[in-house]
């Protein structure tokens, strides 16, 4: 096992262990995590260095305003660290950026989500308050939206940096966000072109990364991109450029094939509502609902599971297991492309 498979490893089962635990005020004992897991102190120090470096690399980003790449080190920081204070603030504070630059919700809520996961380890972190405040304030003008200025320096080892909404009178939404489109028909949910990035993590410790870049899908685990056919059709390629699958939409919903035309998923998609079938009559589907800022997984009239979370509908779906990983990330890149 190579130093980047013991880190894949040792990542998914930090998050594993994470997310099985009720209490986050009680940090994780990562020493002996790596030496329930067979790994050297060696590993462990390589770990660490890596935690810090990935840090490091997103606080500056962070500094700097550029979410994406923020983002995208911090993730990696937070797998590492799931429990470190500073690691979940500056993601807050990552996520906050990135909705004053998209007007996208799906970031609002992320911010507030990690916001509150650092304050769950310290109360007192004012930085974390001011986030929340300032997320929850409703702009004076619905068309007009503000930046963010990330003010404040390290404090007793404490990142204090302040968060701000400052309205500009010269930047509007239409600057910021690129136009929604439908693919169908008026009644099919919207296809989001807005540049957008989600960070999915299971309680099975399964994770991904899935960006929107220009209206189409890209997977970070494996590595597929997609490319719209037409309003109607849109495939999935490697990264040799072979065709993997294939989605077809319909009024409601849409299908997921193999490039041989094998039929993996039909997806239903009514309000506040989805059924995953792997089949044509919807027979045995996985049934997710969205209330009350939680998601329920049924199948066939039983409970499977409740996930605690807002925002995407990916955030259930990165729960289904028995679905292989790969089709898991399609599934949630056509469910951001739609913003649901």
């Amino acid at each position: 096992m190579d130093e980047q498979q013991r880190l894949d490893a040792y990542m998914k089962q930090v998050l594993s262990i994470k997310n099985k635990r009720e209490n986050d005020q009680v940090k994780l004992d990562y020493a002996d995590i790596v030496k329930d897991m067979g790994f050297s102190q060696e590993d462990l120090a390589a770990i660490d260095t890596e935690f810090r470096k990935a840090k490091e690399l997103g606080r500056g980003y962070v500094a700097h305003q550029q979410a994406d790449d923020a983002i995208e080190a911090l993730s990696r920081a937070y797998a590492l660290r799931p429990d470190d204070e500073i690691t979940l603030q500056l993601l807050s504070e990552a996520y906050g950026i990135k909705y004053i630059q998209t007007n996208e919700q799906t970031y609002k809520t992320n911010s507030e989500e990690f916001a509150r996961a650092c304050l769950a380890i310290n109360p007192n972190n004012q930085s974390a308050f001011q986030i929340i405040q300032s997320l929850r304030e409703t702009p004076q003008s619905q068309t007009q939206w503000g930046r963010i200025a990330i003010i404040g320096a390290i404090v007793g080892g404490i990142g204090f940096g302040g968060y701000s909404l400052v309205k500009s009178p010269k930047t509007s939404n239409k600057q910021n966000t690129t136009e929604i489109v439908t693919p169908n028909t008026p009644d099919t949910p919207k296809e989001n072109k807005t540049n957008t990035f989600g960070v999915f993590v299971s309680s099975k410790g399964d994770a991904t990364t899935i960006k929107i870049v220009d209206g189409e899908v890209v997977t970070q685990k494996s590595n597929l991109k997609s490319k719209a056919k037409n309003s109607e059709k849109r495939k999935y390629d490697d990264a040799s450029g072979k065709v993997i699958y294939e989605v077809k939409y319909k009024d409601e919903g849409f299908k997921m094939r193999t490039e041989g035309d094998k039929l993996l998923w039909k997806v239903k998609i009514s309000g506040d509502k989805i059924r995953i079938s792997d089949n044509e009559e919807g027979k045995n589907a996985y049934e997710i609902k969205k209330k009350d800022n939680k998601f329920k997984i049924s199948q066939n009239g039983k409970d499977l599971q409740e996930v605690k979370k807002e925002g995407s509908f990916g955030n259930a779906i990165i729960e289904l297991n028995k679905i292989p990983l790969a089709e898991r990330e399609v599934l949630i890149g056509e469910m951001l492309l739609k913003g649901i």
